[in-house]
């Protein structure tokens, strides 16, 4: 289980953090995003997430956090997935005939889930249909941050952040829609642009 948060708001960001930590504490990423949507900062430690202060050098910065408590040490993997400059947050579970699925459509032979969805997403130039399992992630690609997820896995959005938890003021985001997140002043707008495919899988539980 893991927590995904995102916030403009290093206030709100720290009280997120802290109430995302009892989905997963062993590792931990930070990762910021200027107002052009590029990465600019990374870190990624093990442990659990102090403080998210330092990430927030620049006036304008969204910064997104990933905590997880990975089962074993070959699941010390550290969020977000990355490839040739586009980047994944993922939530969830994927099933494992879904990762064989991409292996092959792919050709990355990879055993981590996060990363074949991520090229399942550039090789689909989009959600791949159908898409078995669980999952709410963030997207960063061609500089555009992206918010989406299945009826197994919330988010939670309000003007300023996004969290795997509910918190103050938010609103679940419906599943099976892609969320286009952009930057305002003070704040971030969480505009619905489109819409896909669901697979109805609410007793899916991994195997």
């Amino acid at each position: 289980m893991c927590g995904i948060t995102l916030s403009v708001d290093p206030v709100q960001l720290d009280e997120l953090v802290k109430l995302n930590t009892p989905r997963g504490a062993r590792i931990h990423s930070v990762a910021r995003i200027n107002q052009d949507n590029v990465l600019t900062w990374l870190t990624k430690e093990p442990g659990p997430l102090e403080s998210v202060s330092k990430a927030y050098e620049h006036l304008g910065s969204l910064v997104i956090t990933h905590q997880a408590a990975p089962t074993s040490e070959a699941g010390m993997l550290y969020h977000p997935a990355n490839l040739m400059g586009k980047y994944l947050w993922h939530n969830g579970v994927i099933k494992q005939s879904q990762l064989d699925h991409f292996k092959l459509t792919t050709q990355l032979w990879s055993e981590w889930d996060t990363q074949l969805l991520l090229a399942a997403i550039d090789h689909n130039d989009g959600i791949p249909p159908k898409l078995e399992g669980s999952f709410a992630c963030l997207y960063l690609a061609h500089n555009i941050l992206w918010a989406f997820r299945n009826e197994l896995v919330p988010l939670y959005a309000n003007d300023r952040s996004i969290s795997s938890v509910p918190f103050e003021d938010a609103e679940e985001l419906s599943p099976g829609v892609m969320y286009r997140v952009d930057q305002i002043p003070d704040g971030i707008d969480v505009v619905a642009v489109s819409q896909f495919e669901l697979t109805h899988n609410p007793y899916f539980q991994g195997e």
